[in-house]
């Protein structure tokens, strides 16, 4: 490690001198169409993490109750001359076995996955780990009360799975170099944090509302500095173990069919790569998503001259930039006006969501709904879904603003026209190409199925 901070050196400086504001590239990043293709599978995976790492304690304490095994039991563990200490019979003890267990699984399971990956292909492999989540997961249906070794096994198998999650950042490789194909510029941090980023909105309700619901569910609380272990109703212990296993078994195998629809496979992941090359050179290439010859327009290829242009155009949609386009066309104010009063509408729209919220959390902790197990649901749900809001309607205020500034700046709005066809285009994949810029067409037959 030392060695390679030593001799290794950072990669020259992209096009670009400096980094666009967060709105553009928010925006940029939500027209990467693999990207989007493959984030509701990111957010269905953390929603099935969170699900699991919530219950699991409730599902080892009252599903698999290892108080409840013959060997605990005094007069039964007599008879067969074998019994547990108290510590054995803790749900702490369990839950640590689980996890020995499924991290050495996971720890061993690497070597396998990168293996598999050489032989097989990235995608497969890829695919293959989804798909045995999946289908690993269900397992947990054959987990009885009592049965405390069975668990275990069953979450060294669930950690077989998990050897192969290295194989996702391959993946999200492939996403930055598309990217840097269309756009000409690096941006790997980027689709780092949107992959991290995105789903974590989804996974807080995904922690919030099953803990909500257990005590809607009938839950019943430990006394107050006494036993932990309480005994629960059946159709309680039947809400754990659907939010443990069945919810999140479902969400992976729609993960798993999401992902069979990831557009770039390998080979189309060499052109690509390829043809950054020759993007470098500021020579066409062919683009394999769109099956058209791909050349990065003029104003991608001469940093700092219109930098802050394309960034305002950055912010909106194609529908919105041909609106734009029109007016250029007409000068008339018509097609601003319509895109500044579509982005007020959701701007408004989201905020009053968010405080109709706020209002809702207020009211239901001066009620102390908090503390009655069949609403507490209730200022849980709507203070995670105020903050979501009020982030989505700061978002819009930021494209807000922007609008307004082309609406209201003749400057602004006059060099932002000067690019805006080839901005359209771009958008598009219809720009011109120089003579004789029009590669063959390569076959593409690596299959990528799995």
């Amino acid at each position: 490690m030392y060695g390679a901070v030593l001799k290794l050196r950072e990669a020259p400086p992209g096009r670009a001198k400096f980094s666009p504001p967060i709105t553009p590239s928010i925006m940029a990043t939500l027209r990467n169409k693999p990207f989007m293709r493959i984030l509701p599978a990111w957010v269905l995976d953390v929603t099935t993490t969170a699900m699991v790492t919530t219950m699991l304690p409730f599902y080892v304490e009252y599903v698999v109750a290892p108080r409840s095994a013959a060997e605990c039991d005094r007069k039964c563990c007599a008879v067969l001359g074998k019994c547990y200490s108290d510590a054995m019979c803790s749900t702490e003890f369990w839950m640590a076995m689980g996890w020995v267990s499924l991290m050495t699984a996971y720890i061993l399971s690497k070597p396998l996955w990168l293996a598999a990956a050489k032989v097989l292909g990235k995608r497969k492999a890829w695919l293959g780990f989804n798909l045995l989540t999946a289908v690993t997961h269900c397992l947990f249906v054959f987990a009885t009360e009592g049965d405390t070794a069975r668990a275990v096994v069953l979450a060294f198998v669930n950690g077989l799975p998990m050897g192969g999650d290295f194989l996702t950042q391959s993946i999200v490789a492939d996403i930055t170099d598309y990217d840097e194909f269309r756009t000409g510029l690096r941006n790997e941090g980027r689709f780092t944090i949107f992959q991290i980023f995105i789903p974590k909105l989804v996974g807080i309700p995904s922690q919030i509302l099953p803990l909500a619901l257990l005590s809607a569910w009938g839950f019943v609380s430990p006394c107050p500095n006494g036993d932990p272990y309480h005994p629960q109703p059946r159709h309680t212990k039947r809400f754990i173990q659907v939010v443990f296993f069945v919810i999140p078994t479902i969400c992976s195998f729609a993960s798993y069919l999401i992902k069979r629809g990831f557009p770039i496979t390998e080979a189309m992941g060499e052109l690509i790569r390829e043809g950054c090359t020759k993007h470098a050179q500021n020579l066409p290439a062919y683009d394999p998503l769109r099956g058209t010859v791909h050349i990065l327009p003029w104003y991608l290829t001469e940093p700092g001259i219109l930098e802050s242009a394309v960034w305002k155009l950055d912010v909106f949609t194609l529908k919105q930039l041909e609106l734009f386009q029109a007016d250029a066309e007409r000068c008339s104010f018509a097609g601003r006006v319509s895109v500044e009063q579509s982005i007020l509408w959701r701007f408004r729209r989201l905020l009053g969501l968010g405080v109709v919220l706020l209002l809702t959390t207020l009211v239901s902790l001066s009620l102390g709904w908090i503390a009655h197990p069949t609403t507490s649901w209730v200022p849980s749900c709507s203070v995670v879904f105020c903050v979501m809001s009020f982030v989505a309607a700061a978002f819009h205020h930021s494209r807000l603003v922007t609008a307004r500034e082309l609406l209201e700046a003749p400057d602004t709005w006059d060099t932002v026209t000067s690019i805006l066809d080839d901005v359209v285009r771009c958008r598009k994949g219809t720009l011109p190409t120089p003579d004789g810029g029009n590669p063959l067409e390569p076959t593409l037959n690596d299959g990528g199925g799995f």
